[in-house]
C-alpha cells in the first residue's frame, strides 16, 4: 500500500508529464503559455493555412510533410484549445517542485549521512589510473598486451615515414640498405611510441 508521500510524488510526476505535453503543444502552435483561447485559435488557423496538404502536389515529399504537420497541428490544438496554461506560472511551479524534492530528501532515514568508508575509498582511488571498479591494479599481462599494440602501431607509422626513402633505395639498387632502413623505421617508431606511452614506462613492462 502506497504511503501518502509516495502518492503525492506519483501525482506530482503525473502532473508534470501532463504539463510537459501541453508545453510541447504550445510550442508547436508557436503561442505563449499565457495565450487566450482566441489567440490559440488564431495561431491554429494560420498554421492550417500554411500546412494544408491541398497546397502541395499529391505524392510529393512536400505533400507528405504537410500531411504529417497537419496531424500534429490538429493534435496540439485539441490539447490546448481551452488555454489550459493561461494562468500557469513557471517560476511558481519550479519553486513547488524544489520544495517537494527537499521534503522527500529530508524524509529519508539516511539523509545527510556521510559514511566514512565511502569517502575513504573515494580518496584512495579517485586519481589512480590503474585501479578498476574492483579496487585492484590491472595485471601486468594486460599492460604488456597494450604495450605490444602500441609498439606495432608505432612501427607501422615509422615505416610510413621512411617509405619514400625505402623506395628510392630499392630503385637505386641498394636492397640491403633499403631493408635496414625499413627495419629501423619499424623498430624506431615502436620504441618512440612505447616511450611516449602514459601508462607504461620504458624498462618497466
Amino acid at each position: 500500500m502506497l504511503k501518502s508521500g509516495e502518492t503525492s510524488l506519483i501525482h506530482m510526476l503525473t502532473t508534470e508529464l501532463e504539463i510537459d505535453e501541453l508545453k510541447r503543444a504550445y510550442q508547436l502552435l508557436n503561442v505563449p503559455y499565457s495565450a487566450s483561447e482566441r489567440a490559440i485559435n488564431q495561431a491554429y488557423r494560420r498554421l492550417i493555412k500554411r500546412w494544408h496538404p491541398d497546397r502541395y502536389a499529391s505524392g510529393t515529399p512536400a505533400h507528405a510533410e504537410a500531411t504529417q504537420m497537419m496531424k500534429l497541428i490538429n493534435e496540439a490544438h485539441s490539447q490546448i484549445a481551452n488555454a489550459p496554461l493561461h494562468n500557469y506560472d513557471e517560476q511558481t511551479a519550479a519553486a513547488q517542485r524544489q520544495t517537494s524534492s527537499g521534503a522527500r530528501r529530508s524524509s529519508r532515514p539516511d539523509a545527510g549521512t556521510t559514511y566514512a568508508h565511502d569517502s575513504y575509498a573515494a580518496s584512495m582511488y579517485a586519481n589512480d589510473a590503474y585501479v578498476t571498479d574492483t579496487g585492484m591494479e590491472r595485471g601486468r599481462v594486460g599492460q604488456r598486451i597494450a604495450a605490444g599494440f602500441r609498439f606495432v602501431a608505432g612501427g607501422v607509422f615509422g615505416v610510413f615515414v621512411v617509405w619514400a626513402f625505402y623506395i628510392a633505395l630499392r630503385v637505386g639498387g641498394h636492397p640491403v640498405l633499403a631493408a635496414v632502413l625499413i627495419i629501423g623505421g619499424f623498430v624506431g617508431g615502436g620504441v618512440v611510441m612505447l616511450r611516449s606511452g602514459s601508462n607504461i614506462r620504458w624498462g618497466r613492462w
